[in-house]
Parts: structure tokens; C-alpha cells; sequence
């Protein structure tokens, strides 16, 4: 019979330690103990009990000891450790919903909530203010803000910044030398930035005469002698180089730069006359519109002929 006992004791203490070590737990933290009947004498090992109960808990995760969200050591049997009760990280249990919709939180003034909250599978973390907003962290392994993210005092990226909305940078921003923006970054209007390849084409379209204040009638038109012409532009400048090329010929071919000049009382020759900032006036001579040269190099006067204008913008 006491070997039948033995061996049932012997069965139930194995069994104890099995389910003790399944539950990572040596110490069992039972607010049932110890009991109205319990032997008083015993009030000493349910104090030790509790209190080895409670540092486990501290300070090991799943019986694995120094791995719990505590720094809580043991120096023997004491915990000495002046840092003890610190923090090595904080383990959050997941929420279906939002503190504030708990029903032990009515009313949130003065309470804030950081917290893990299911997101399509995934455990994500927000915080929730006394106002019940509620803004999420982070999503899909990375931080994440659904609402306005201000970045006050010197922020520095050292990785790939990705912008798919709106960003405004308020006072000097720096752009290192190898930032780069994507292939598809075009510029409509004056606040935006532009990739290099973009900046290139609308140079190729515009042409760069266009940039520095350049003007050309582009045309070649039919004038005589004792006319004029008026020269619309919008260079806006009076302080211009004007160039005024003669032809006899319609497409421009051997063309001359006109001057203005006497001979023999013949006037001949353009000049530039009445010139505001977006236009002037060319005043052909009265006896000839234009002149050229022969094959001898001897002058020949034409009374009609064909001109193009070019100007720049000197300021």
C-alpha cells in the first residue's frame, strides 16, 4: 500500500512539473492562497511564493529568465540591482478596436493610449489622444501617418524618401547633390521641381533664344522705299540690339544687314525709329528700302525688297 502511495505521489509531482514547465511558469501566482484553513505556519512559503511568482513574471517570458518585458534579476535571492523595475521593452497585446470604445474608459480626459490594434491580418501601432484621435504608426513594416506629420527643428532622411501627396518644407531646404526625383517628375508650374530630363526637353521646345529675350519675325516680308513697318514684340525693354537683314529675294537668300546712310542725296537703308517696350518702328529710306552687293562687290541700290528683324533683350 505505501508503495501504491509512493508511486501516485511520485505520478502527481511529474505531472505538476510537466504542466509547470508547458506554461513557462515555476511559480504559481494563486490569489485562492493561502486559504481559511491553511496551517498559519505556513503564511511564510505563500509570502516567498508570491513574491518569487511576481519577479518571474517581471522579469522572464515564458520561463525563459532575463527575457520579460522587465529588468527584475535575481542576485541570489534578492533583487538588488539598482536599476531594477526598468523597462528592456514593452510588449502590447493586441486590441480589436480602440481604447476609447472600451467600456471601462467612458470618458479618456487626460489619458493618452499607445497601442496594437489588428489592421487586414496584421498587428499595427497607434496612439489615441484625450480627444479620441486616433492616429496609426506604422503599416506593412514601416512607419506610417494618415494625418499631418510636422517635423520641427533639423530632420535628416538617410534613406529613400517617397512622397505620393503634398510635401511643404517651410523656411531653406537642402536637396543633397544625388537626390534624385522620378522619371516621370514634370513640372506645370513654377512651384514644382522637375527632373533633368525634363528640364532638358522644355529647353529643346522652347529653344534657349527663348530663355535669354529673343525676338525674330521669323518671316521674310515685302517692303519699298519710303514706308514703314511697326515691330510688335514682347520683350518688354527698350534697351534692345536690333539686327535688320535685306533681300532681294522672298526666302532671304543673300541677305545684307541694312544701315542708314546718304549718297549723293539718295537716302537708303532701315532705321530704327519710336521704340517702346514691346515695340518700334523701322523707317525705310526714301529713295531705296535696301541695298546689296554685286559679284564685283560694287553697291546696288533696290527700292524694294523683302526684311527680317532679330532683336535681343541687352536688360
Amino acid at each position: 500500500m505505501k508503495i501504491k502511495n509512493l508511486f501516485v505521489f511520485i505520478l502527481l509531482v511529474t505531472l505538476l512539473v510537466a504542466y509547470s514547465a508547458y506554461c513557462g511558469l515555476t511559480n504559481t501566482y494563486d490569489t485562492a492562497t493561502p486559504g481559511g484553513s491553511d496551517d498559519p505556519r505556513q503564511a511564510d512559503d505563500r509570502m516567498r511564493e508570491i513574491k518569487a511568482a511576481v519577479q518571474e513574471r517581471m522579469n522572464d517570458h515564458n520561463g525563459t529568465a532575463s527575457e520579460g518585458d522587465h529588468y527584475w534579476p535575481l542576485t541570489g535571492t534578492e533583487v538588488s540591482d539598482t536599476a531594477a523595475g526598468q523597462h528592456r521593452m514593452v510588449t502590447l497585446r493586441q486590441l480589436s478596436d480602440n481604447p476609447s470604445t472600451l467600456t471601462s474608459y467612458a470618458t479618456t480626459t487626460d489619458l493618452g493610449f499607445l497601442f496594437q490594434k489588428n489592421m487586414s491580418g496584421n498587428g499595427e501601432l497607434f496612439y489615441e489622444d484625450e480627444a479620441d484621435n486616433v492616429i496609426q504608426l506604422t503599416s506593412g513594416g514601416g512607419l506610417y501617418s494618415s494625418t499631418t506629420l510636422d517635423v520641427v527643428g533639423v530632420g535628416t532622411i538617410g534613406g529613400t524618401l517617397d512622397v505620393t501627396g503634398l510635401s511643404e518644407l517651410i523656411g531653406v531646404a537642402t536637396i543633397a547633390d544625388d537626390s534624385v526625383t522620378k522619371t516621370t517628375a514634370v513640372a506645370d508650374n513654377p512651384a514644382e521641381i522637375a527632373n533633368l530630363a525634363t528640364v532638358d526637353a522644355q529647353i529643346a521646345a522652347a529653344e534657349i533664344k527663348d530663355l535669354v529675350g529673343h525676338y525674330d519675325t521669323g518671316v521674310w516680308t515685302a517692303c519699298s522705299a519710303a514706308t514703314t513697318a511697326t515691330i510688335t514684340h514682347s520683350l518688354n525693354s527698350t534697351l534692345l540690339n536690333v539686327v535688320i537683314l535685306f533681300s532681294t529675294a522672298s526666302n532671304g537668300s543673300n541677305c545684307t544687314r541694312l544701315g542708314w546712310f546718304h549718297d549723293s542725296g539718295n537716302i537708303s537703308g532701315g532705321l530704327i525709329m519710336t521704340m517702346t517696350a514691346n515695340n518700334f518702328v523701322i523707317q525705310f529710306g526714301s529713295s531705296n528700302a535696301g541695298y546689296s552687293s554685286n559679284s564685283s562687290g560694287a553697291t546696288q541700290y533696290h527700292s524694294t525688297g523683302y526684311y527680317r528683324v532679330l532683336a535681343t533683350r541687352i536688360k
